[in-house]
């Protein structure tokens, strides 16, 4: 009976886990993948036990506590697998410096772990690096690159007393920093915990999973009823061995692993690309196909738009610089800008009249000025000759979206605006719309000068929308999922922000990632459209990954219940097979943290 005691205990003990888990999973009503292994060893112990006290027939209490122990072998290795892509995962995920050089008490420098830090430490920072931490410039005068939180183009100056945040990239002197915040409380921090978020989230195709794996495991219990009422005639032992190993080899733990992993992994492989991802759905949505929406400044083209053609009294330029210098829109920067060139000096006196989408008006010294597009200084009561119209046609022939300025009723100042076509945008498009992808344009330019960008991309006539404000650009995204399409709308995360949140899914190519991820579920730092057309391939490759550890474990399992069943594989064999399937399905999860997309011109 000291044989019994010891099986027992291998089993209420070590194997103890098991147990709970399908208990608590049967409590709950949710089949578990413990669940198949709990009926397993539960098999052996009730017939070694009865077979004991009988005293005839096996009592399987050796291979009993030998299977307790190949399956919490095969479990601690699933786990450190597990752990082993999660670190990789959350390796690619950071956008920080891993390490910062700390100034010690006594002048002397040391590298420490960023996270290590501690409120008041002073951090050096040398050109080149990533600041680590959020914090205030002690010594040192610089620039830094913000973009990437803030969305600001420009490099900005900072100096003694500045605040700088982690992630921000120093890029002309040395700096000295005193630490504010570190890690997961800096703003980066915030934000990347938000896509830690989405690497965790269960998206529908990770449900279905979840679900597969519940039928999978009912199933199995039905087979393993079954085996035993086949091979009851050759024998109870022939028939609970059988059951036995057929029980636990099955166990569906692959597919309950594979397809989180693939997300966390597609999340983080996006995030070293400054693709960040903060809805898991977001991927599977893009495998897909439907209609694509663009917005075209900043997007389409640079964002970078320009004064480059002038007629009329130029004298009037400060006044409509003046009433624009601290509006954000691209048009008004362009305009600030061109009097900048011509170090004009801008009149203090403003006074600018409540917003209205075309153009912006007001008082500015003591003058009634109003600048915009046409149709704006018609509501505002400017009379426009036909000359001027005609010389705005001219500009728009030309690709500029004419602004014009008038002063005290009379139209002064036209200026044609342009801004350049990024070169890789044909290339995107074709790209997109070779896999499947009916790509629209939307924009708040000139109709006129967007059906000339459009019909230069190549996208069809029917789905080029110009002259189109906020609102309008949300109606063309609700139009498009009110006619059962699958929609993606791309564009700035602050201007855009409506069309954004409405689409099926929205991708910000401008603005801050801090602003653009509450609008938007992705965000493309880099402002690279090359980056759009790779992340759409990252979504299929994705699903791909996912559909192929699928079909994998599915064959696996039920190959592993034929040979069970046929008595091919032992309950031994089978404590050792079913931890494989795992390992090798996170194996093949993680081999594939990276891919070459193809050729993205």
């Amino acid at each position: 009976m000291a044989g019994t005691a010891l099986a027992l205990s291998a089993v209420a003990g070590p194997g103890r886990r098991f147990l709970v888990g399908a208990w608590s999973a049967l409590r709950a009503r949710t089949p578990h993948m413990d669940l198949p292994i709990a009926l397993g060893l539960s098999i052996g112990a009730v017939t070694g036990t009865v077979n004991a006290v009988r005293g005839v027939g096996e009592v399987y209490f050796d291979s009993l506590s030998t299977l307790v122990f190949l399956l919490l072998i095969g479990r601690w290795v699933q786990h450190k697998q597990q752990e082993k892509a999660a670190r990789a995962v959350d390796l690619m995920v950071r956008l920080t410096p891993v390490h910062a050089t700390r100034i010690d008490v006594g002048g002397g420098q040391s590298e420490v772990l960023a996270d290590r830090l501690q409120t008041g430490d002073r951090v050096l920072v040398r050109p080149g690096e990533s600041i680590p931490v959020d914090g205030n410039v002690l010594e040192g005068t610089s620039e830094v690159d913000r973009g990437l939180l803030t969305g600001e183009s420009e490099p900005i100056a900072v100096g003694p007393g500045a605040e700088v945040a982690a992630g921000e990239v120093n890029l002309t002197e040395v700096l000295v920093i005193s630490v504010r915040a570190v890690g997961a409380n800096t703003r980066m921090g915030r934000v990347m915990q938000r896509i830690d978020e989405a690497a965790a989230e269960r998206s529908p195709i990770v449900l279905l999973a979840d679900r597969v794996g519940g039928y999978f495991v009912v199933t199995v219990a039905a087979l393993a009823l079954a085996c035993i009422g086949y091979w009851w005639a050759a024998g109870p032992q022939i028939a609970l061995s059988r059951a036995s190993a057929l029980l636990i080899v099955a166990c569906p733990c692959a597919l309950a692993l594979a397809t989180p992993l693939a997300v966390a992994v597609a999340i983080g492989r996006s995030a070293r690309q400054q693709v960040l991802i903060r809805d898991g759905q977001a991927l599977q949505r893009l495998a897909g196909a439907g209609t694509m929406w663009l917005d075209k400044t900043g997007t389409l083209t640079t964002g970078r738009r320009r004064v480059t053609q002038s007629v009329g009294d130029a004298s009037v330029l400060p006044l409509a610089a003046a009433l624009q210098q601290h509006c954000r829109h691209s048009v008004a920067t362009a305009v600030v800008q061109a009097a900048q060139r011509q170090h004009m000096s801008l009149p203090g006196d403003v006074d600018i009249d409540p917003a209205v989408p075309g153009g912006v008006s007001g008082t500015v010294a003591g003058q009634r000025v109003v600048v915009g597009n046409v149709r704006f200084l018609e509501q505002a009561g400017v009379n426009l000759d036909a000359d001027w119209d005609q010389r705005a046609e001219e500009l728009v022939d030309a690709s500029c979206t004419p602004v014009l300025v008038a002063v005290d009723g009379r139209v002064r100042l036209l200026l044609g605006i342009s801004d350049a076509l990024r070169p890789e945008a044909p290339a995107v498009i074709d790209t997109l719309q070779a896999s499947g992808w009916r790509v629209g344009l939307l924009s708040g330019d000139h109709p006129q000068v967007v059906a000339r960008v459009g019909a230069e991309l190549g996208i069809d006539a029917e789905r080029i929308v110009g002259g189109a404000d906020p609102e309008t650009k949300l109606a063309v995204v609700r139009r498009s999922r009110q006619q059962g399409q699958r929609v993606v709308m791309v564009g700035d995360g602050a201007n855009d922000a409506a069309a954004l949140a409405a689409a099926d899914v929205g991708v910000a190519m401008r603005g801050g990632a801090e602003a653009s991820l509450l609008a938007a579920p992705v965000y493309i730092g880099t402002g690279d459209l090359k980056h759009l057309a790779w992340l759409v391939r990252n979504a299929r490759r994705t699903q791909s990954l996912i559909y192929q550890t699928f079909a994998a474990s599915l064959a696996y399992n039920a190959l592993a219940v034929v040979l069970a069943w046929q008595g091919t594989i032992t309950p031994l064999m089978a404590a050792v097979l079913m931890p494989l399937s795992s390992v090798t399905v996170v194996s093949w999860t993680f081999l594939h943290r990276h891919f070459d997309p193809g050729k993205i011109p």
